[in-house]
């Protein structure tokens, strides 16, 4: 992520599930957080997207670790941005 933000600093980059894959569920959330504030402090073009699942199973869903997220966000209200995979669309009948 580091290099594709230094090779296109201009353009407007989404970075999904906040970074995060099934490989990294268990990163510490203190560095997790350390990680994601340098990136977004240091490039103004860059939000996380929350649309992933195993972000609620595996960090959002306990209750030390939410709070520590939710002061992130606190700090970025306009750096994130919620959103619905397919997989909860075709939960809704949205796409078949």
């Amino acid at each position: 992520m580091e290099q594709t933000l230094r090779l296109y600093p201009a353009n407007k980059i989404v970075w999904a599930h906040m970074g995060l894959s099934k490989e990294l569920t268990t990163m510490d959330p203190d560095r997790h957080i350390k990680i994601m504030k340098r990136l977004l402090d240091k490039h103004p073009n860059l939000t996380l997207d929350l649309s992933w699942r195993v972000l609620e199973d595996n960090y959002f869903s306990k209750p030390g670790v939410r709070q520590k997220y939710a002061a992130f966000f606190d700090r970025y209200p306009t750096r994130a941005i919620p959103a619905q995979g397919e997989r909860a669309a075709r939960m809704q009948g949205r796409v078949r």
